[in-house]
C-alpha cells in the first residue's frame, strides 16, 4: 500500500471513531503461551490485523519503530518504581468516581474440560449481591468470551470459527459470524459497544484451522452483523483505549507489546519488552484512558516455565518503568483501567481478595472486600 493509500485509509476510517467507554479486555494468559509456541514456527506466513475505533493500521513494514527509552526491567517483581504519570487529555472524567460491574470466570478448565463441559459467567458491583448470568462452553470461553464496555452482551468463538452473542438480559445464544479467529485476534469489543473487531479467514472453505489459516481484520455492526474494514492482521490481544484513539496488542512471537494510535498510523513498542531484552509479556488486560499506562504479565524470557505468565504490574507504556501503586504492600492480582482514568487494583488480603479504586490521579480513593465466593475466580473485564 502506498503511502497515500495508507494516509487516505486512516482518515477515512477515523471518522467513524466514537470515543465512548473502556473496553476491558479478558485476560488469556494460557492460551496466549500456547499461541507464542505455536506460531513460532509460522509466524513468516501470518499477516495481522490493523483497526482502531474505525481505524487502519499502516503495515509494519511502512514503520520505524522509534527508539525506546532505556528501561532495564530486573526480575518483573521487583520492577523499578515509577509515580503515576500526569494523565492525558482523552479520558472521561467524573465528579465522583465509583467501582464499575466486574465480570467473572472461573481461572481454568482443570477439572471441567469435557467436551459439553460449562463454566458460569457471573458479574458483581460493590454494594450488591453477585449474580450469575450465563454458562458458557469451557472448551471456548475460557480464551474467547469478551463483554462490551457497557455490560450489556458478550460474545465468545466456539470450535469451527462460530461466533456467538448473548444479551446478558436474555441467555438466547444467536450466531452472528462464522470462520472467525478464536486463538490470536479474538474478538474486540470497541468502545462504543456497537461495533466488534474481528479476525475473519480469507477463505472460509478452507481446511486448513487455527493460526494455519490466513486473516484479514474486519469491523461487525451489531446487531445487523454488518461488515465493514479490512487490513491485514500484525498481532494478536487488541486492547483499546477509553477514547479509541489508542490500540495495544501484542507480537506474533517475539513477547512485544505495542502500542498504536491508528489515525495518525503511529505504532512504538513498550521499553523493555521482547526480543533482545531480559522480559517479555504475553498477556495484556488493560489500558488507561490516554495510552499512557497499560496493566499487562510481565516474566523472565527463557527462564519462566512455560505455563507461568508471570506477575500482574501496571507500566507505562512510554519508559517501561513499572508504576507504583497505594496498594499498601499487598500483592497486585489484577488491575482494570475505567473510562474516567481511574484503576481497580484486585489484590490479596491473607485469605480474602479486596478491590482498591485508584483515581486519575493515582491515589487511593476507596477499597472493598469482595464476598468470599468471588476469591477463586478471576476477572474477565470491568464495565461501567
Amino acid at each position: 500500500m502506498s503511502n497515500d493509500r495508507l494516509r487516505y485509509a486512516l482518515t477515512e476510517l477515523a471518522d467513524e471513531a466514537l470515543p465512548v467507554d473502556l473496553r476491558d479486555r479478558t485476560l488469556r494468559s494460557s492460551r496466549r503461551l500456547g499461541i507464542r509456541r505455536t506460531v513460532a514456527g509460522s509466524a513468516a506466513t501470518l499477516i495481522l490485523l490493523g483497526g482502531s475505533a474505525g481505524a487502519l493500521l499502516a503495515n509494519p513494514r511502512q514503520h520505524t519503530d522509534p527508539p525506546p527509552i532505556a528501561a532495564t526491567l530486573p526480575n518483573p517483581r521487583q520492577l523499578p518504581g515509577q509515580a503515576w504519570p500526569v494523565p492525558q487529555a482523552g479520558g472521561v472524567e467524573t465528579e465522583n468516581p465509583t467501582f464499575g460491574r466486574l465480570f467473572y470466570l472461573p481461572p481454568s478448565t482443570e477439572g471441567n474440560d469435557g467436551p459439553m463441559a460449562s463454566v458460569p459467567l457471573s458479574s458483581w458491583r460493590p454494594g450488591t449481591a453477585p449474580d450469575e448470568l450465563l454458562d458458557l462452553p469451557v472448551q471456548t470461553a475460557l480464551n474467547t468470551v469478551a463483554v462490551s464496555p457497557d455490560g450489556q452482551r458478550v460474545v465468545w468463538v466456539e470450535q469451527e470459527g462460530l461466533l456467538f452473542r448473548s444479551d446478558l438480559a436474555d441467555p438466547a445464544r444467536i450466531v452472528v459470524a462464522s470462520s472467525i479467529d478464536g486463538s490470536c485476534w479474538v474478538p474486540a469489543w470497541l468502545p462504543d459497544s456497537r461495533r466488534l473487531g474481528i479476525a475473519l479467514a480469507v477463505d472460509s472453505k478452507q481446511q486448513q484451522s487455527g493460526d494455519s489459516r490466513e486473516y484479514r481484520t474486519r469491523f461487525l455492526e451489531l446487531p445487523r452483523a454488518k461488515l465493514s474494514g479490512d487490513a491485514p492482521r500484525e498481532g494478536c490481544f487488541p486492547l483499546w483505549s477509553a477514547n479509541g484513539r489508542v490500540l495495544a496488542y501484542t507480537g506474533f512471537a517475539d513477547g512485544r507489546a505495542f502500542v498504536t494510535e491508528p489515525a495518525n498510523g503511529t505504532r512504538r513498542t513498550v521499553p523493555g519488552l521482547g526480543a533482545g531484552e531480559k522480559h517479555e509479556t504475553w498477556g495484556l488486560t488493560s489500558i488507561a484512558p490516554d495510552g499512557r499506562m497499560v496493566a499487562l504479565h510481565v516474566r523472565q524470557r527463557e527462564t519462566t516455565a512455560s505455563d507461568d505468565p508471570g506477575p500482574i504490574v501496571v507500566l507505562d507504556t512510554r519508559t517501561g518503568a513499572q508504576i507504583d501503586l497505594p496498594l499498601d504492600g499487598r500483592p497486585l492480582r489484577q488491575a482494570y483501567f475505567q473510562a474516567d482514568g481511574t484503576l481497580v487494583a484486585r489484590v490479596s488480603a491473607g485469605s480474602a481478595t479486596v478491590l482498591v479504586l485508584i483515581g486519575a490521579d493515582g491515589r487511593k480513593l476507596d477499597e472493598v472486600r469482595e464476598p468470599v465466593e468471588l476469591n477463586g475466580l478471576r476477572v474477565i473485564s470491568v464495565t461501567r
